[in-house]
């Protein structure tokens, strides 16, 4: 599947994963807030997380670069251009 069509079914609930990635990292849509104001919840913002397994991955965690200390964003995860091409995108759940 392409990542346009994945994208698409992630925006409805479905999780992704790509064949190229350990069996148990995948990505979901989630939306961002704070968890008491539910009711706003819809005008919320989609935003992706990479999972591995049933938690955040690692990656999605900002980390302070001692050799760049102007660096604000860390390692946060990237997605390679061939994985943006690639038409084996899968869906599941």
């Amino acid at each position: 599947m392409k990542f346009e069509d994945a994208l698409a079914q992630m925006r409805e609930g479905k999780k992704i994963r790509h064949p190229s990635f350990d069996d148990d990292i995948w990505f979901q849509a989630c939306k961002v807030g704070f968890i008491y104001d539910i009711e706003r919840a819809k005008e919320w913002p989609l935003s992706i997380v990479k999972m591995k397994g049933d938690r955040e991955h690692p990656d999605m965690r900002p980390v302070y670069d001692p050799l760049n200390p102007e660096c604000k964003h860390g390692n946060m995860p990237q997605i390679n251009l061939f994985l943006l091409i690639s038409d084996e995108w899968q869906v599941f759940e």
